[in-house]
C-alpha cells in the first residue's frame, strides 16, 4: 500500500497530511474534526486555538472510548445470543438452530 498526501483544512488553516487512507476519507475526517472544533469554539469563544484543539481532542477521545465500550458490550451480547440454541428472529418467531 502506498502513502498518499492530502490537503485538508481545519480551523481555517490548510494542512498536508500523509497516510494510507484515501483522500476522500481524510477529507471526511478533517470535516468532522473541524465541526467538533467549531462546537467547542462556540461554547468557549474566549479560548485560544491551542486550548480549543486540546478540548476537542479530549471530547473526541471521550466519544471514541464510549463507542469502544459500546462495541464491546454488543460483541458480548452477540456471543451470548450466538450460544443460545433458540433465537427469535425480527418477527418474534423462534428459530431452532442446528448444532454441529
Amino acid at each position: 500500500m502506498e502513502k498518499k498526501s492530502t490537503k485538508i483544512k481545519i480551523g481555517g488553516i490548510e494542512y498536508t497530511i500523509t497516510g494510507y487512507e484515501e483522500p476522500e476519507y481524510m477529507q471526511k475526517v478533517a470535516v468532522y474534526v473541524d465541526k467538533k472544533m467549531n462546537e467547542v469554539r462556540q461554547k468557549c469563544f474566549s479560548l485560544d486555538s491551542a486550548m480549543i484543539a486540546v478540548l476537542t481532542a479530549v471530547n473526541l477521545a471521550d466519544e471514541n472510548l464510549k463507542l469502544y465500550d459500546r462495541v464491546e458490550e454488543l460483541e458480548k451480547e452477540i456471543n451470548r445470543l450466538g450460544n443460545r440454541q433458540d433465537i427469535k428472529n425480527n418477527h418474534g418467531t423462534v428459530v431452532k438452530r442446528k448444532r454441529g
